[in-house]
């Protein structure tokens, strides 16, 4: 089995959780249109159960799991502190992964709720004998705009681009270890190393180097990963997706399995295009000069 946990921001740090939960409506269409006959979940980890119609598919795939975790700030959107931000998304992905014990899955994808998934994500990734995928190549979308544009090492900055061994993941984290199979917040950061919950459940910047450096096997999704959803207004970094970027076509929607979106005319010229050509090719420079083993990648 496969597995997606997906943790969402608390209602109370939101600008709008009305938009919050139609961003993750998107998402659960993307997830659950995978293109394959392997069985896969969807755990939303959530505060409160969001009231979203689910198509009688997505209802076999897709669980909410509330859990009664205070917000992790008194601030909303991109004014929530980052580690606040970590210290969240760890403890929910902790509650997800718990939940995870019974179904016993391969492999685990955490993800935001709010980014588009490559349907062929799950064939692609069957290796078994692999600890840990990871995305270099993926997309950024801005949303507002409805543009795209291609990016490489996209690890470095979407929360929505590693693929984890199940079980590897729960005995390095330590989450294994928790008796409880509905934890407190408190509990959960009681029992976990502050390091491993905020950095490695809660963020995408350590996984590279914690794998490496304990001599497991990791390897690049050789597909473009995500979708990673920018200019919604919810997005903690406040960044919009950059000037440039191609327009979205109902070919590049169908790679995410969310080809129902309405999709308005837009002329792109010559200029346009190739600046948006010559800003992927910088990101994908950027990455190959990127010390892949640094404790921070």
């Amino acid at each position: 089995m496969f597995a997606f946990v997906c943790p969402i921001r608390h209602p109370a740090t939101s600008n709008n959780y009305d938009e919050v939960l139609s961003l993750l409506k998107l998402t659960i269409t993307s997830v659950c249109a995978q293109n394959t006959n392997e069985d896969f979940i969807f755990v939303v980890v959530c505060n409160e159960v969001p009231n979203i119609e689910l198509t009688a598919q997505q209802q076999q795939k897709v669980v909410f799991l509330p859990v009664d975790f205070t917000p992790s700030d008194t601030n909303k959107g991109t004014a929530v502190p980052l580690d606040a931000v970590k210290f969240d998304k760890g403890t929910k992905t902790t509650r997800g992964l718990l939940y995870l014990k019974a179904h016993k899955p391969d492999y685990v994808f955490i993800m935001d709720g709010d980014d588009w998934i490559n349907t062929n994500i799950i064939e692609t990734t069957k290796n078994k004998n692999v600890d840990l995928w990871y995305s270099n190549s993926g997309y950024i979308v801005n949303y507002k705009n409805q543009t795209y544009i291609k990016k490489y090492g996209v690890c470095r900055y979407c929360g929505s681009t590693f693929i984890y061994k199940y079980d590897t993941l729960m005995a390095l984290t330590g989450v294994d270890k928790i008796t409880d199979e509905q934890p407190s917040q408190a509990l959960i950061a009681e029992q976990l190393d502050d390091h491993l919950l905020t950095n490695i459940l809660g963020n995408h910047r350590h996984q590279l180097a914690f794998y490496q450096e304990r001599n497991l096997v990791v390897k690049e999704i050789p597909i473009p990963t995500v979708g990673w959803i920018l200019n919604t207004g919810e997005n903690h970094t406040g960044k919009d997706g950059g000037v440039h970027g191609l327009p979205l076509t109902p070919k590049f929607l169908n790679t995410f399995g969310v080809n129902h979106i309405s999709l308005q005319p837009q002329n792109i010229d010559f200029k346009s295009t190739l600046l948006t050509k010559v800003d992927s090719f910088k990101s994908w420079g950027g990455w190959v000069f990127t010390d892949k083993k640094a404790y921070k990648v």
